[in-house]
């Protein structure tokens, strides 16, 4: 059986949470090329203008707006959703693509390295989630997207066991 690809149309509203850089960034741009109205979100308000700007230019009905956050503060997190419903009216599809890595023996990784590691990476997917939810069950639709890494359990990693932990 053919399945139809269903690609966003011109109007999405999107959030995208880890959108400063990486894969949250090419995420915000992909969306942005097709038309998208976003709502970037992550902790360095500089580099999200930036992101803004590309996204505006990415395509003639794109819309941008940044949002400063860190997503492992779930009020900040909620104050995300909030801009985004304010502005657009509602959420189609929620990012989750903040993240941070640590690379160490597990024996030599400080604590508070892996505790930021686990707070980005597990309880900033939850307070997305979380933020999100209430708006898309209200609509009766909407999308949530959690990106992984194949080092979550398909790629063996070694010195980097609680990032592999935090993916699996």
């Amino acid at each position: 059986m053919r399945t139809r690809e269903r690609r966003p149309t011109p109007g999405t509203v999107v959030v995208v949470t880890g959108a400063s850089s990486g894969i949250g960034r090419a995420v915000a741009r992909a969306f942005a090329a097709r038309g998208a109205r976003l709502t970037v979100t992550a902790r360095s308000a500089d580099a999200l203008d930036e992101v803004v700007r590309e996204c505006a230019a990415a395509h003639d009905r794109a819309e941008a707006m940044a949002v400063p956050a860190d997503v492992t503060d779930a009020a900040a997190t909620a104050r995300v959703a909030e801009a985004a419903l304010a502005r657009y009216g509602r959420i189609d599809v929620w990012v989750n693509a903040a993240g941070v890595g640590v690379l160490g023996r597990l024996d030599q990784v400080p604590p508070d390295d892996v505790r930021r590691l686990w707070e980005v990476n597990v309880l900033g997917v939850f307070h997305g989630v979380r933020a999100a939810l209430p708006a898309m069950r209200r609509r009766g639709r909407g999308v949530v997207v959690n990106v992984s890494s194949l080092l979550g359990g398909a790629v063996e990693a070694p010195y980097q066991g609680p990032y592999v932990a935090s993916k699996a």
